[in-house]
């Protein structure tokens, strides 16, 4: 699988890898194999120092993979109804405005909420 590795730093980037220079423009980006590009990103880069002690932000390795063969969209999000008082996951909406209502309505502050709370469900 062909993958774009990008360069999201305003620098250019120039490390040595498999024995060869590898160099992405600022912005830009080149395109390897996928198990490659993984290997590329993760390989280690010296970090380059300037006078005061601060890193070089010359040296900053910030790269991000694409895939590119990939072609099929992400499924959608399924919708979750998770409590944050207690973490309880309800299957709808409802569901969790009726857990709340029962277990969690003492703790709201808001007292306008809390009563239309627990007239609606």
């Amino acid at each position: 699988m062909i993958t774009r590795i990008y360069n999201d730093n305003v620098h250019d980037h120039r490390e040595k890898f498999r024995g060869d220079w590898v160099e992405i423009k600022a912005g830009g980006f080149i395109e390897m194999q996928r198990d490659d590009a993984v290997l590329f990103k993760g390989n280690f880069f010296p970090p380059k120092y300037e006078a005061n002690g601060l890193q070089d932000p010359k040296s900053f390795k910030k790269l991000r993979l694409v895939n590119m063969e990939s072609n099929v969209p992400e499924p959608p999000k399924a919708e979750q109804f998770i409590c944050t008082a207690c973490g309880f996951q309800a299957k709808n909406k409802i569901g969790l405005m009726s857990h709340i209502r029962h277990n969690h309505a003492d703790q709201m502050i808001d007292e306008e909420a809390r009563d239309k709370l627990t007239k609606e469900f």
